[in-house]
């Protein structure tokens, strides 16, 4: 459900409910066959999902949707999330990932010059700027960073992780990044 969904499903049963206070109050809380009508109303959007159809009053006919297609929605629902989740996962190398968290966390994430996997860290950081995921520093970059400057520099001091990446982090790990808060 999205927040549009949500918001008008709570406005159309704070109304309900607001009518059946109003309601209750002028018959000194008397329980009664209009007040559970008001009630079953202010609940019946939030089974929406489950209901196909309803047809109110007189009628009272309410038809709920076949179990086996909500079934075959959560699969493939299911198999959408499988997907993406390997897309997530997938879509970082390891040295790529630890980079980024290292940058989030602020710690120092060393590049030596002197390395001999030298090309790849390269790689790793121009992959991870080109996927937004983090920006230049004011006066900083790759020449900075690859070029000039010390042999072992900390990639922190010429990059810094985006938005984007942050939320990166946040969906490829929810559960640790809800800890975390």
């Amino acid at each position: 459900m999205d927040m549009k969904d949500f918001r008008i499903k709570l406005l159309i049963s704070l109304f309900l409910l607001s009518i059946l206070a109003v309601h209750t109050l002028s018959k000194e809380f008397e329980l009664d066959a209009i007040s559970l009508g008001l009630l079953g109303l202010a609940a019946l959007p939030w089974f929406s999902d489950f209901i196909q159809s309803a047809e109110l009053p007189g009628g009272w006919k309410v038809v709920f949707k076949d179990i086996d297609e909500i079934k075959q929605q959560q699969e493939i629902q299911g198999k959408e999330i499988q997907r993406l989740s390997f897309l997530m996962n997938n879509f970082l190398n390891q040295n790529q990932l630890n980079c980024l968290r290292a940058m989030q966390a602020g710690d120092h994430f060393k590049f030596d010059k002197r390395s001999g996997v030298t090309e790849q860290d390269k790689d790793d950081i121009r992959r991870l700027f080109s996927a937004g995921l983090i920006d230049r520093r004011p006066g900083k970059g790759f020449r900075t960073l690859f070029d000039q400057g010390e042999d072992e520099q900390n990639v922190n001091d010429h990059f810094c992780i985006t938005d984007q990446g942050i939320r990166f982090l946040d969906l490829l790990n929810p559960d640790e990044n809800l800890l975390g808060s």
